[in-house]
């Protein structure tokens, strides 16, 4: 590629005049802009505006780190909080932890090496050791969604206990009292979370709620731990999954083993990805505010690069309700489900142990 350099030379000035040209400076006469521009052109030269954010110590940029890029829940939030710092005339760069703590290590190295202004990092789990380097750094950071559980650290992220009791309220006011869960993997704490305000709801009128823990928030995981339930011989008519992948994995597992959504077992997700509207039926799902949580998080980052003293702030906004098609009213006696071309006893004839 072309350098500041290369055009200079082409249009006969010096590498200082060059740039002048490129920054506006009205001090140049109209002969030479045009030389210089004329070479720009010819060149096809373009400014490295990272360089000159280093020389100037502030490239307006922000790394955004997150553990899966191709997640959709993830996509989300790159989208939204790239457009929240556009907005704002900053640059986002993206960094893929790839749900590994060593990469997670690796990409933070890589951003402070960039020399960002400010950092929003979903963590890989609460095992992650990059806060420590990030206060080392003295880097301004903001958590979100697996947000850092550090009190000395701006957040935001949903109340995921009430995301529990949201899900485990509307299955129970629809008739349901056999109900799974399928929770994310629980090295996360916002899997945990959850899960308890799902038990908490639903211990407290009586019931017993089913759990069973998946080692991601991945569709195959949603598959893998329905099927998981059903030769454990549990006996339910509902399911919430922690997030909406799980949910549709699990719808698939069903439908592979011919019992309904809704009519045999209800389903619910979290999240409220695009993906909900496209299956049949449409998930009824428990939505995140992304667009809130992402504005959120760029005003608290540009907040605290402006103020790095300030106490920090701890934003929690409030889930809700998606109802769609995957859930109906638990009839009585409840529907039990079909039998399988396998010859094996349906769960309903099976007896939880």
């Amino acid at each position: 590629m072309a350098s500041l350099k290369d055009v200079s030379r082409l249009a006969g000035v010096s590498p200082s005049t060059a740039s002048r040209v490129m920054t506006g400076n009205v001090r140049v006469d109209e002969r030479t802009r045009s030389r210089v521009l004329a070479a720009v052109e010819q060149l096809r030269y373009k400014p490295n505006l990272l360089a000159r954010g280093l020389r100037k110590q502030s490239g307006r940029l922000i790394g955004l780190m997150v553990p899966e890029i191709l997640h959709e829940t993830f996509a989300i939030f790159i989208s939204l909080v790239e457009e929240a710092c556009v907005e704002r005339g900053f640059t986002m760069i993206l960094g893929n932890t790839r749900d590994d703590l060593v990469v997670e290590e690796r990409v933070l190295d890589n951003l402070i090496g960039l020399k960002v202004d400010g950092i929003i990092v979903s963590l890989v789990s609460d095992r992650s050791a990059v806060m420590s380097s990030l206060r080392k750094s003295d880097i301004a950071v903001v958590g979100i969604d697996r947000a850092v559980e550090d009190e000395h650290v701006d957040r935001v992220q949903i109340d995921n206990r009430e995301a529990g009791r949201i899900a485990a309220r509307y299955l129970h006011s629809m008739g349901h009292r056999r109900i799974a869960c399928i929770a994310g993997p629980q090295s996360v704490a916002l899997s945990r979370e959850r899960s308890a305000g799902f038990q908490e709801y639903l211990i407290q009128r009586g019931i017993e709620p089913i759990s069973i823990a998946g080692a991601d928030f991945e569709f195959e995981t949603g598959m893998t731990c329905l099927r998981a339930l059903l030769e454990r011989g549990e006996e339910f008519t509902a399911v919430w999954a922690q997030n909406d992948l799980l949910a549709i994995g699990a719808m698939r597992e069903l439908d592979r083993l011919g019992i309904r959504v809704p009519e045999d077992v209800s389903i619910i997700g979290m999240d409220d990805i695009k993906t909900t509207r496209m299956v049949l039926p449409a998930l009824t799902t428990v939505r995140q505010p992304f667009r809130a949580i992402c504005q959120k998080a760029v005003e608290l980052l540009l907040r605290r690069m402006e103020n790095p003293g300030s106490p920090p702030r701890s934003t929690v906004l409030t889930p809700e309700l998606v109802i769609r098609g995957s859930v109906r009213r638990q009839q009585d006696p409840p529907i039990a489900f079909p039998g399988r071309a396998s010859g094996k006893r349906s769960p309903q004839s099976r007896r939880t142990t």
